[in-house]
């Protein structure tokens, strides 16, 4: 079970097609994409709680794209990317910090 949902932005029509890889193994979502949840049929493989699983990412290491997730969905990858709501953490790989500017007040006529 992946502690992901319609809530977090994974798409409902998403059930029985969305792609996804755990431990590096391309599977996919098995049954309905809950508002909190949604399973992923791993056949045989070995897996434990806190193992590593990608919804989407670049592809560089077989991860499905958001183009992926598209594709299967039959809309664009711009939706995909986008839906990700705000329960969901971010972290910043090699990322530079932001940097804040000075604030943009201009005096009105």
């Amino acid at each position: 079970m992946i502690p992901l949902g319609y809530a977090d932005g994974v798409p409902r029509n998403a059930t029985n097609r969305g792609p996804i890889t755990v431990n590096g193994r391309r599977h996919r979502i098995s049954g309905r994409v809950c508002m909190d949840q949604f399973v992923v049929d791993v056949g045989q493989d070995e897996i434990a709680e806190g193992d590593e699983a990608i919804l989407f990412g670049p592809g560089l290491d077989g991860e499905p794209t958001a183009q992926d997730w598209a594709d299967a969905l039959d809309t664009i990858h711009y939706e995909i990317v986008t839906r990700i709501g705000a329960r969901v953490p971010r972290s910043y790989l090699n990322a530079e910090p932001a940097v804040a500017g000075p604030a943009d007040v201009r005096e009105q006529p």
